[in-house]
């Protein structure tokens, strides 16, 4: 029963080719219309799910009030964290990012002249304490033990070093500033929040 429906139906889009040719078309562009919101769905779920404990990861956000008119911005005061850790027992530990972008670029010179830079943060020590980025050279939770301290990504290493294990240890100029590269990290996943060169 089922092999004559099947040799009917061919026969009726052999009859009808562009009418058959036509739904097939917009049968394939639906199908991959919905893999892609599908995919582009997931994507956007998995936005800072790559930390271990990303479900006990909080962001502080400031609310900003003007003419009846509000909005929320990722800068809060560099007081909150200490406050927090102070005055709420179940807060475990914080840190702070700087995103100097926002203001200004930075110039930096790895000993063959200044190239200008603009995915810089400054962190404090705790920052690999709450991200467990995966380190391609360097300890952790010693990279910021010191100040002047920088952390590069691999792209970033490979950029000015050739690779990222001859980064280690090196000196930059940064804004006339010397650093030391005491870690090369991963480069950021394009799912996180988090996206800074040095």
């Amino acid at each position: 029963m089922w092999k004559n429906y099947l040799k009917v139906s061919f026969r009726n889009l052999q009859k009808r080719k562009l009418y058959t040719g036509i739904n097939l078309l917009g049968l394939t562009i639906a199908v991959v219309s919905f893999l892609a919101i599908c995919l582009y769905i997931h994507h956007e779920w998995s936005y800072d799910t790559m930390y271990s404990d990303y479900h006990r990861i909080y962001k502080m956000n400031q609310e900003f009030k003007s003419d009846g008119e509000s909005q929320l911005v990722s800068t809060t005061p560099s007081s909150l964290v200490p406050s927090i850790l102070e005055e709420i027992p179940e807060a475990e530990t914080g840190t702070l990012i700087f995103d100097i972008s926002i203001f200004s670029t930075v110039m930096v010179d790895a000993g063959e002249g200044n190239q200008e830079e603009s995915a810089f943060a400054f962190v404090d020590e705790n920052f690999y304490r709450v991200f467990d980025f995966k380190m391609v050279s360097g300890n952790p939770l010693q990279a910021f033990s010191e100040p002047n301290q920088v952390v590069l990504t691999k792209s970033t290493a490979e950029r000015y070093f050739g690779n990222a294990n001859a980064a280690q240890g090196q000196a930059l100029k940064i804004d006339n500033q010397d650093y030391v590269i005491t870690g090369v990290m991963e480069d950021f996943p394009s799912n996180s929040h988090i996206d800074f060169d040095f």
